[in-house]
């Protein structure tokens, strides 16, 4: 229902708004605002992203643009209605999950609980370089979370990688020896990464594969470096990523990233460094 709401809404949004003006430069930061809210007094809302802000459409309506109310962004999760006459209105809040994600929204005495996504929305539609190749995707992968400190990463392009279900898996040991896991989507991991990647700066890419393919399925060994400036000569971390891709005859997609770091006692063994001999 969710995505046959946004197949007749978005094409009637976008239509209107190619006629109106040009589009202003997209703030991909908005879509993880998107998806379906329902509240039991005010029916169904869709938010749709609309160039720098957001855009509420109140469902059911035979007129998309009448029914449209514009958001302009003023604090963190936190927008204010824009009026007809451009000025500034009621604040309109999200309240976000422990994972970055919307769990409802406040405005004025209503709550608006999130129901739904749409699938993909076009801010996730990947780049034909990323996905066309198993290598494409691969390097990808380590390009959309790498940049200097104050950068703000492209997280539309990562989670543009990845199929639906799919997880990103860190493994590791604590002090005491015991092992640890942890179990994530892409949009939980954008969420908890983010914030230490653009404040201190990181750059990881791979430095040595190993690959085998069988039909659809493609594993492969990815030895990596983490430094975090470009131009150190040291890494602070090095290790392998267990990356499992597959093709679906039209791209390539991530379903699982499963690593582990190098540490004492847990060296990267020759066969999978640099120059080794396959």
């Amino acid at each position: 229902m969710a995505q046959r709401v946004y197949e007749i809404v978005g094409p009637a949004i976008r239509a209107a708004k190619d006629t109106v003006s040009k589009p202003k430069p997209h703030d991909p930061t908005l879509a993880r605002y998107a998806g379906i809210y329902a509240s039991g007094f005010s029916g169904e809302t869709d938010v749709l992203p609309w160039d720098d802000r957001l855009a509420i459409v109140g469902l059911p309506t035979s007129d998309p643009m009448r029914a449209l109310t514009k958001l302009r962004k003023i604090g963190e999760h936190t927008f204010r209605r824009v009026r007809p006459d451009g000025e500034l209105a009621e604040p309109i809040v999200f309240e976000m999950k422990p994972d970055g994600t919307p769990a409802r929204i406040l405005w004025n005495s209503n709550r608006y609980e999130r129901t739904g996504s749409f699938g993909p929305p076009a801010d996730l539609v990947a780049r034909a370089e990323d996905v066309s190749t198993a290598d494409g995707i691969v390097k990808a992968l380590y390009d959309v979370i790498s940049g200097p400190a104050g950068q703000r990463r492209d997280w539309n392009r990562f989670r543009s990688l990845f199929a639906p279900g799919a997880r990103l898996i860190p493994t590791g040991q604590r002090p005491d020896g015991t092992k640890t896991l942890r179990v994530l989507t892409p949009d939980e991991y954008a969420a908890q990464s983010a914030p230490g990647l653009e404040r201190n700066g990181f750059f990881e890419r791979e430095v040595a594969r190993r690959t085998e393919q069988f039909g659809n399925v493609l594993h492969t060994f990815s030895t990596y470096e983490s430094r975090r400036t470009a131009a150190d000569a040291t890494p602070f971390a090095r290790g392998i990523n267990s990356i499992q891709l597959m093709n679906d005859g039209k791209r390539w997609w991530v379903m699982t990233v499963f690593w582990d770091s190098e540490r004492a006692g847990n060296s990267i063994p020759a066969k999978y460094l640099p120059d080794a001999k396959p």
